[in-house]
């Protein structure tokens, strides 16, 4: 889609059109300044509509009625309990992705900020912690869901959109925020992975809090680096007066040092405070040189950052009794769907490949030794 502001056709049909000078002025000023900034000149909700080819009565139900077009499923944590997941159904998850492409991507973003990005990966992140005398870990409590509409809309108001528009992006991309509370305990007879799940739908109730950022919309994960802008330039800013390490991905911060000096952990609390968030204090760590050292599931202990010992020796154990055994068999004896286990270990393969090459193409060439044709009736 080209999204270049037509200058001179928008001043012939402004001066045709009968509107005054210091009204056109008004608006080349307007669009001067989402230009300069890369971004696509729209003057009102309206306007975004023509941009969309969506009709403005359609758009407008949508954001009358924002919460209709989200669908929602409980997705189990690794430390027990569900995360609820919102994801937007296909209408409003393409109006997203347009704000995202068009947007959100073309706005720069602070260079410690390494998760979401394009060029950026966990092994970005990890990397410039390598050999560190001293790491400490942190992690931000409820990231997405301690970022409100409010501050979304001061996202799109800073970028230079009027108020109007820029509140009505902000609602295109929020929804009501779901606090999940315990109102039954679970039966301790209930022993099946199915029942488990059944009786968790169950137990839960909703609770309708403020209007924050949906886990599972595209324009989530950008939106929350954007806000995160100012907290980032504040953690670096600290880090470097100290000689300290600093990067972020999503909501895990990382500090290092060649030295035992780090950031006080009072000072960190309050700007992320200060910032709208809270620490999770259960995943506060520090580790030293002679302990295992992982930043973003990557250990950083030696000169090059590598996927854990343990998480290579699964992967070579269930390679050799697909083999063995033959995939179906395996698949079943470890209670993995046999539909899905070839796609899955293909892709913790291809992880590891992309970590560590050499060991990636030792596995990917005894995946392709396995005969994996089986019938899966």
């Amino acid at each position: 889609m080209n999204c270049e502001f037509p200058r001179n056709d928008f001043v012939k049909e402004a001066i045709k059109q009968g509107h005054s000078q210091e009204f056109i002025n008004e608006c080349l000023l307007y669009a001067d300044n989402l230009t300069y900034k890369g971004l696509p000149v729209i003057f009102s909700t309206k306007h975004f509509c023509e941009l969309l080819d969506i009709s403005f009565k359609q758009l407008n139900y949508i954001l009358d009625n924002r919460e209709d077009f989200y669908g929602t499923f409980n997705l189990r944590k690794k430390r027990g309990g569900y995360r609820r997941i919102q994801y937007p159904l296909p209408i409003l998850k393409n109006i997203q992705r347009w704000i995202l492409d068009y947007i959100l991507t073309r706005v720069p973003l602070h260079s410690s900020c390494k998760g979401f990005r394009r060029g950026e990966s966990i092994l970005t992140n990890a990397t410039p912690h390598l050999t560190k005398k001293t790491i400490l870990h942190l992690d931000i409590e409820d990231y997405f869901g301690s970022i409100t509409q409010k501050q979304v809309f001061n996202v799109f108001s800073k970028l230079g959109y009027n108020k109007s528009l820029a509140h009505d992006l902000s609602k295109l991309c929020t929804i009501h925020k779901v606090e999940i509370e315990k109102t039954i305990e679970t039966d301790s007879f209930l022993a099946t992975e199915q029942k488990e799940f059944l009786e968790s739908i169950k137990r839960y109730s909703q609770k309708k809090i403020d209007f924050i950022l949906p886990q599972g919309a595209p324009t989530s994960p950008t939106l929350a680096n954007l806000v995160s802008v100012k907290l980032d330039k504040r953690l670096f800013s600290l880090a470097e007066k100290l000689g300290v390490t600093y990067t972020r991905y999503a909501d895990d911060l990382t500090f290092s040092t060649d030295t035992e000096i780090l950031p006080r952990l009072a000072i960190i609390k309050k700007i992320l405070s200060e910032e709208g968030f809270q620490l999770n204090k259960s995943k506060t760590a520090t580790r030293k040189q002679g302990q295992r050292q992982i930043v973003t599931g990557l250990l950083v202990s030696g000169e090059k950052a590598k996927v854990p010992k343990k998480y290579k020796q699964d992967i070579l154990k269930h390679l050799f009794y697909a083999d063995k055994y033959g995939p179906k068999d395996h698949s079943m004896e470890i209670q993995k769907n046999p539909a899905t286990f070839q796609e899955w270990l293909l892709g913790r393969i291809m992880f590891v490949r992309s970590i560590e090459l050499e060991t990636g193409n030792m596995m990917l060439e005894k995946y392709n030794q396995i005969e994996w044709g089986f019938n899966l009736k």
